[in-house]
């Protein structure tokens, strides 16, 4: 059925003129720095950050001589992701000396307590100066809490009844489908972070790997190339060896950016103890725990997917003589990606629901619909197995059905190539 020793040398021709070019060694070299950059974002973003996340002081000044300090420390110990806990300590000094302590750094806010006409008024100070600071943010939102808690303990409420009514509601969420969960086991930080980026990857990688197939199938027939190579070879083999040959300088481009990412995400907390980083305090973002779960996923759904999605764009390909005729031609398959991504998007906030389960087996989806099920969901090992399956055997099939596509295509010249004329000739040799 395939000529394999053809299709290595075709593969290989299309390897090599890769990798001469310029273009090429560039991409390579700047997705690796790319993925350093990633990789390394989250320490730099834990050290200039680290003022407004990290632990810290409050001093409170409290002129009313009440209880709020107290009330004020027991609201900034939540488990907020993101942010550490911040220790409030009652001061006796001045306000201009604790003004001066707050714009010197010496501590991360203060809070000046005072009363007019029986009513307390509350003063926030941050060293970043704004109301829109993280830190100002936050001091104003505990304040605001212990305002209400400290009025309700005055009004003769007890003091946990109080305390409870500024405490956060367990809140879930109710997919149609009738599944529960709460938010706090649906979100992570750095899983949300790893599926965005794996995504965006994935989208990317179709899109510009499928143009070099599309391409390279256009300016092979442009040079009227396409029709000496038809003689030492099948067209179908010349199909299979141009996506096989730009599948593999694919992956010379994608496995050292994937793994130099995947690397640097889990030397993260040792070069945040070197920098003496607080690393999970900016954004909770601690990619090593599933940095290399998420490569194999990206690895096997791109290379599974390519197969149908490169075999579609050769097809697209070859209906056309003329670059300037791509973009329309595979504007289909442009639309089936973009299709396919959105579907990752809406399915993120519920990776276990039923929409999920179904979009992971179709094989138009599962490609993008993999990151979120795998790394947010909870799949059974079968489920996983079926869906890697049925993409493959797709994309076998896909591959079948192009190879009649772009046997007639290729060599048409001079006339509109469309399906509907590639179907008449078809037809044609099969009366013969």
């Amino acid at each position: 059925m395939f000529d394999f020793q053809r299709i290595n040398l075709i593969a290989r021709r299309e390897v090599t003129t890769r990798f001469r070019m310029k273009a090429y060694r560039t991409t390579l070299i700047v997705q690796i720095v790319m993925a350093l950059v990633a990789g390394f974002l989250p320490i730099a973003i834990s050290y200039f950050a680290s003022d407004v996340t990290g632990g810290g002081t409050v001093l409170v000044v409290d002129q009313t001589n009440g209880d709020f300090a107290t009330i004020l420390n027991a609201n900034l110990q939540g488990d907020i992701p993101g942010l550490a806990a911040l220790e409030v300590k009652t001061t006796t000094d001045d306000i201009d000396t604790v003004r001066k302590q707050v714009d010197d750094g010496d501590v991360v806010g203060a809070v000046i307590v005072t009363e007019n006409n029986g009513t307390p008024h509350y003063e926030v100070l941050t060293s970043g100066g704004g109301a829109l600071d993280i830190a100002s943010i936050r001091l104003q939102s505990a304040v605001t809490a212990s305002s209400v808690q400290l009025q309700a303990e005055l009004s003769g409420l007890p003091p946990d009844e109080a305390a409870a009514l500024v405490a956060a509601p367990a809140v879930s969420v109710e997919s149609p489908e009738g599944d529960t969960e709460s938010i706090a086991d649906n979100f992570s930080g750095p899983i949300f972070a790893i599926v965005n980026i794996g995504l965006v990857l994935i989208y990317m990688m179709f899109i510009m790997y499928g143009t070099w197939v599309a391409g390279g199938v256009v300016e092979e027939k442009a040079n009227r190339i396409m029709e000496i190579m038809v003689n030492a070879a099948t067209p179908r083999d010349l199909m299979i060896g141009k996506i096989l040959g730009v599948l593999i300088a694919g992956l010379c481009q994608t496995i050292p950016m994937l793994l130099t990412g995947a690397i640097a995400f889990t030397l993260q907390p040792r070069l945040a103890d070197l920098l003496d980083v607080n690393l999970t305090s900016a954004f909770d973002l601690d990619f090593s725990a599933v940095s290399f779960q998420a490569v194999w996923v990206i690895l096997v759904y791109f290379i599974c997917g390519y197969a149908l999605y490169g075999a579609l764009f050769a097809a697209a390909g070859s209906l056309v003589s003329r670059q300037e005729d791509v973009n329309q031609a595979i504007s289909p398959m442009l639309l089936l990606i973009i299709v396919g991504l959105m579907t990752s998007y809406a399915v993120m906030a519920f990776p276990n629901s039923m929409a999920a389960k179904v979009l992971f087996l179709v094989p138009l989806t599962s490609p993008y619909v993999a990151l979120p099920r795998i790394l947010l969901g909870d799949p059974a090992a079968w489920e996983i197995a079926l869906s890697i399956a049925l993409l493959a055997v797709t994309g076998l099939a896909a591959m079948i059905m192009a190879g009649k596509v772009y046997r007639h295509g290729v060599l048409m010249y001079g006339q509109k190539a469309s399906f509907l004329n590639i179907f008449r000739l078809r037809q044609q040799q099969v009366a013969r």
